[in-house]
This record gives C-alpha cells, structure tokens and sequence, in this order.
C-alpha cells in the first residue's frame, strides 16, 4: 500500500460517509437550495478533501510523473482558455445561464476542476497520456452510440438532430462533467476508495465499483429507479477505476465521465425523437449491456496486470502511461 493513500479502515469510513452526505444533503431543502441539484456531486468532494488534509495526505489529482523541467504558464493556460472559450460559445443555447441561476455548486466545482486541469498541464507532460484520454473518450460514448442505432432502427427512423446546438452543448457539457467530477466523484472514488493507481488489484476496483453504484442508487427522484442507477453506476465504476488503474492518472476517468456527460446531454437537448418512439436520454438496456462489455474487458486487462488481490510494490509510474 502506498504511503500516499488512506488506511484500509479509513477507505472504509470514507464510504460511509459519503454515503450518509449522499443520502442527507440533497434531501436537505435548505442545503439542496443553496448549493443547487449538484448538491450530491458536491457532497462526495467535500468529504474526500476533508478526509485526505486531515490525514495529511496529498490529493493526487495529477499524475506525479512525468513532471516538466519548469512550470509552463502557457500550457496551463491554454486548457482554461479553450474552456472558457467554449462556455461562451455555449451562451446562445441558454444552458449555461439556466445552470447558473440553479445550480451554483456546479460552478464551484467546474472553477475548481478547471483550475486542477490548467495545473496538470502545466507541471506534467501529457502526451504520454494521450492515448488514454482518447480511449476514455471513445469508450464513453460506445453506449449512447448504441442507443442511437436502436432508435435509427426503430420504423420512426433517425432523430431531427440541431447540430448547431448540439455541438455546443456537447463542448459545454464535455468541460463541465470532466471538471466538475474531478473533484468530486474522482477524489471519492477514484483517490480515496482505489488509492494511489498502480498497486490496486482487480478486487479493490470492483469494491470500489460497488460502492460507486450504491452512492448513484441513493440519488433522490432517479427516473429508472434504485436498481437500475445502482447497477448502471456500478457498471461505469468498473470502467472509471479500470481506466484509473491502467493510466495510473485521475484526469483519464475525468475525461471519461465529460465524453459520458456530454454524449448524453447533447443528444437529450440538441434532438427531436421522432413521433412515436419513447424517451432516448436516459440509461436503457442496450446502453447497460455495452457499458458492461467494456467494463468485462477492462476488468480482465486489470486483473491480467495487477492480479486479483494488487501489487505488493508499485511500478514506476512513467512507465506507466505506455503499458
């Protein structure tokens, strides 16, 4: 076990009170008015930063290697510039005004993710990590790109896409999920729960996992129901700490959750489903089942590099990013 990481019964501890924060703060009418509908997100960070400074550790939410010879100011900024950038441009749809008027937390957390991405640019080389990000991305819309397949089978045929408003709000979302859940569900789940990536084995990812599943259970009004949130998030824990482990970097499972949430937002507001064919946002049986192939393959290249139970050492971390 790394020196960076929590105890075995603080891991334990951690889920517990995320847990309980999940289940009392949005369900809370003066707490869930202030902060907004992010107010669950919000509570999982809270309790990882508190937990992680009180026990003196570091948050991690970069790699360590490889680390630049000097801070670069330009490559920092460049990541917030293009951000910025593309909320603005988002501006037109009205999303970004709605989500200020409502859920304040959420931007909070996109300032404090974003601030986490400059940083990251800024101290570590990322192409190494390049490869990663782009199978994170690929992978998180294999679902959604499933569902559009039923949908474009189905006699209604294809969706009206607004591809004007769908690309900006697949831009807007990309940067507010790969923000936000940085700081949030990654610390907890990710930092916390799976600890320092490169010597967590197949088990603690699944455990992991589980529990990531049994927070997104807890969510109040969940449109398909607990189990259904409980498993799908269950399926996207595997997936989330898999990536995590294999990349040995936070920001990959953030990039991961952004494809994700913009898949899914953009397709929801930027289409009109044809007459006659049900709701196709939400989380459906085609998009479990291809979330859970990946999640099966990506536990298998887990449990081949690091065995079931983990590594007694942990393997240098540039050589990581290329294995």
């Amino acid at each position: 076990m790394s020196p960076r990481d929590l105890p075995l019964w603080a891991r334990a501890a951690a889920v517990v009170l995320v847990w309980i924060a999940a289940w009392y703060i949005p369900r809370s009418e003066s707490l869930a008015a202030t902060v907004g509908f992010s107010s669950l997100e919000l509570s999982a960070g809270v309790v990882a930063v508190s937990l992680l400074l009180g026990m003196r550790l570091p948050l991690d939410l970069w790699p360590q290697q490889p680390e630049r010879d000097k801070f670069s100011l330009p490559l920092a900024i460049a990541p917030a510039a293009v951000m910025g950038a593309v909320i603005l441009l988002a501006r037109s749809s009205q999303v970004p005004a709605v989500l200020a008027e409502t859920d304040r937390g959420l931007l909070v957390a996109i300032v404090a993710g974003g601030t986490v991405w400059a940083l990251a640019w800024g101290r570590i080389q990322q192409p190494i990590y390049f490869r990663w990000y782009g199978v994170a991305a690929a992978v998180a819309v294999l679902p959604l790109l499933a569902r559009m397949v039923v949908v474009a089978s189905q006699p209604a045929g294809w969706p009206d896409i607004q591809w004007v408003t769908f690309v900006q709000l697949a831009a807007f979302f990309f940067v507010v999920g790969s923000t936000a859940a940085l700081v949030t569900q990654e610390l907890a789940f990710r930092r916390i729960l799976i600890g320092q990536a490169g010597d967590a084995g197949l088990a603690i990812v699944l455990i992991a996992a589980v529990a990531f599943g049994v927070w997104h259970a807890w969510a109040p009004d969940l449109a398909g129901g607990m189990f259904t949130a409980g498993v799908n998030g269950t399926l996207h824990g595997v997936v989330l700490g898999s990536l995590y482990s294999l990349s040995r970097s936070l920001l990959v499972p953030a990039v991961y959750q952004g494809a994700s949430t913009a898949g899914m937002r953009a397709f929801d507001l930027g289409t009109v489903a044809p007459e006659g064919v049900t709701a196709i946002g939400g989380p459906t049986t085609i998009g479990m089942v291809v979330t859970g192939i990946v999640a099966a393959i990506f536990a298998y290249h887990v449990n081949r590099r690091s065995g079931f139970m983990g590594l007694l050492t942990r393997r240098p971390v540039p050589d990581a990013a290329n294995d």
